[in-house]
């Protein structure tokens, strides 16, 4: 029975350590807040299309979809959260304007938790995301633009 006991409880622990969803908080009253112990981190996105130009995003994980939002020209959209026990967490976005699109990862615990460790910040721009590291003016990552077909 010791045995039995021992192997449920080791397989509860993964389960917590492993799979446990990252945690989000956000200005919208229906994302998660926890892991208080955990280093928060912030993610913002910015519109810097230029001409006015709109930039549509829809973001989730796994465990939470933030929906779609119109960030307009000169504009940005950010979101917090902690990451999961496991690091595991991922966050990717669908983006869209009227010369491109794409889907890109804006946040991928093995890749940024120590590149972006409390803030993560994208720039769109007409040639693609670009991504920087926390405190860094030059971008470390590009994504270039799907572009429309017309």
């Amino acid at each position: 029975m010791g045995q039995l006991r021992n192997q449920i409880f080791y397989l509860v622990l993964c389960v917590a350590l492993w799979g446990a969803p990252a945690m989000v908080t956000s200005t919208e009253p229906s994302m998660r807040s926890g892991h208080e112990n955990l280093p928060e981190t912030t993610v913002i996105i910015n519109n810097n299309l230029g001409d006015g130009l709109n930039l549509n995003i829809h973001c989730k994980s796994k465990d939470d979809d933030l929906g779609t939002h119109v960030i307009p020209d000169g504009g940005n959209y950010s979101w917090h959260f902690r990451v999961n026990l496991g690091s595991t967490t991922l966050f990717f976005c669908g983006f869209n304007w009227q010369d491109g699109s794409g889907v890109f990862d804006v946040y991928r615990a093995d890749r940024d938790t120590e590149r972006c460790l409390h803030e993560c910040n994208w720039v769109a721009r007409k040639n693609g995301l670009h991504g920087f590291k926390q405190g860094s003016r030059e971008d470390d990552i590009l994504y270039s633009w799907e572009t429309s077909l017309q």
